[in-house]
């Protein structure tokens, strides 16, 4: 019989009889059972769990990023709302896409943005409007930039604006003056983008409409790896990896190097010249983004540092220069394939124009076929009809008689509200004509569910000067020449936040229009 005077604690050798697997086994049991406790609770027992939608994605964030990387994202979201037959589909363990265009304004208006958009800061410490999550954040710069995009400072610039069109055909005669040589229209219309951008931004001819290049080109492409790169890597791990000698990974981050020095010394003069006379703000008449930016105080009574804003400036050349050349090759790819159309929009624009080569911003403006093209073309290939992420606030929301809690992200995409039949009949029919009504409520009742911008107080900043682009784009190439897609090009929109035809170029053959 053993007493407790007999009893030995168990030593440290005792336990190491026990099997390493043993222990390994009894690890992994325990986690497994944590993982099925955990699944189990959020999939029947979670504040969201009663909003259709695939269980794999109400487990993991993986179902949603693997959409993302693949570049179907909006695709498949369109999808989960048809297959559950439900405004409200839950796609993550806390993120919700809703296509109720009753609850955009309450969305749109009110809440914060995502985490995901922290992940667009250009350098960091220095984040612009467009990563700014609240609104003591981005308001200030917004109140402080919203001069520059105006309509009239927009249409100060018109002469250069024009003259970087005329570049860009002179290119097209150049490499395509009979028809037999292709031409990337997206990749010249891009040139002309991110000039236009780069004027009303830092008021700097970069001339890639001329010449086919620009530093600033490149510098787009290069930060759209580093987004990639910050979004699929924690931050912690990320600074980790920069320390190590690792050269493809610092080859994609040198961009950044590239462009503080380059900017700093692009604002330096600028810098100078409102340090010795501040009055030059004022007397700026075409309100340039960075001198505007260097000069005044925000409405919180601080000044920028000028490295953010230079991460202002290119956040809007980022933002402005894809967006526009992507949707002017859409409707470049529609138009070629309605002649009727593209016929009609020719006869409407050449009446304008008459013999110059393209009316100006204010004709343009007013042309009802031309504005109905873009319309549609924004409604049905916009570069920017993917989701666009808000996080929940403390209290919650309602959305469709549901309680959405907080700490939940919620979204609505373009490509769904855009597709809404009892909205836009036959929507996946592009047809400019129903932009045509004068019934003014039909009218309202379409704009009020069209955000190819964004939408509320988020909405883009720069509009002004993407619709003149457009404008200008469209029309001159419509009414000098006809033109036709090359076959064989791989034009499936991806969605990677930003569009962009997954073969990345619009090759067209173009011949001239005999206007005798």
């Amino acid at each position: 019989m053993t007493v407790l005077a007999d009893y030995q604690l168990p030593t440290f050798a005792s336990f190491s009889t026990l099997s390493v697997w043993q222990v390994v086994g009894a690890s992994s049991l325990a986690l497994l059972f944590t993982f099925i406790a955990q699944s189990i609770y959020t999939l029947y027992f979670d504040p969201l769990s009663h909003i259709p939608g695939p269980k794999s994605a109400a487990l993991s964030h993986f179902w949603l990023f693997k959409e993302s990387m693949m570049g179907t994202r909006m695709y498949t979201i369109h999808k989960m709302h048809a297959k559950y037959n439900s405004k409200l589909v839950r796609l993550g363990p806390k993120y919700v896409q809703f296509s109720d265009n009753r609850a955009l304004s309450q969305v749109y208006t009110k809440l914060p943005k995502s985490i995901f958009y922290s992940g667009t800061e250009i350098i960091e410490g220095h984040p612009h409007s467009m990563a700014s999550r609240e609104a003591k954040d981005w308001a200030p710069i917004r109140k402080l930039i919203s001069p520059t995009y105006s309509y009239s400072n927009v249409a100060s610039w018109e002469g250069e604006l024009t003259d970087n069109v005329q570049h860009m055909l002179n290119r097209i005669d150049e490499t395509n003056g009979k028809g037999a040589t292709p031409v990337d229209i997206l990749y010249l219309t891009r040139c002309v983008a991110s000039d236009a951008v780069g004027l009303l931004a830092f008021g700097e001819d970069w001339g890639a409409s001329r010449s086919g290049y620009s530093k600033w080109i490149q510098w787009i492409d290069g930060f759209t790896l580093v987004f990639i790169t910050k979004g699929v890597t924690p931050k912690a791990l990320l600074r980790f990896l920069l320390k190590l000698p690792i050269p493809k990974l610092h080859a994609i981050f040198d961009v950044e190097t590239q462009f503080i020095n380059h900017t700093l010394k692009v604002l330096e003069p600028l810098r100078l010249q409102v340090e010795a006379d501040p009055k030059i703000v004022d007397l700026d008449e075409r309100n340039t983004l960075a001198i505007r930016c260097l000069g005044k105080e925000m409405t919180n009574g601080k000044k920028m540092h000028p490295l953010t804003v230079g991460c202002e400036a290119f956040g809007h050349v980022y933002a402005g220069t894809d967006t526009t050349s992507v949707l002017v090759s859409y409707a470049l790819k529609r138009l070629s394939e309605n002649p009727q159309m593209c016929e009609r929009l020719r006869k409407e624009v050449t009446e304008a124009a008459g013999d110059s080569m393209c009316a100006d911003i204010s004709a343009l403006a007013k042309l009802p076929y031309l504005n109905a093209v873009i319309h549609e073309s924004l409604r049905t290939d916009g570069p920017a009809n993917s989701s666009l992420e808000r996080d929940v606030p403390v209290g919650g929301i309602v959305i469709d008689n549901t309680f959405i809690p907080e700490g939940t992200t919620i979204a609505a995409q373009g490509y769904t509200i855009h597709r809404n039949p009892e909205v836009f009949p036959q929507p996946d029919t592009w047809m400019p004509e129903r932009w045509l009504t004068d019934d003014i409520e039909q009218k309202k009742l379409l704009l009020n569910n069209f955000m190819p911008f964004g939408f509320s107080s988020r909405i883009c900043a720069g509009q002004m000067l993407a619709w003149a682009d457009m404008r200008l784009l469209i029309a001159s190439i419509v009414k000098k020449y006809t033109f036709e897609m090359v076959p064989g090009q791989d034009m499936f929109l991806e969605d990677h936040f930003v569009g962009a035809p997954r073969g990345h170029e619009t090759k067209m053959l173009f011949k001239g229009v005999d206007h005798s």
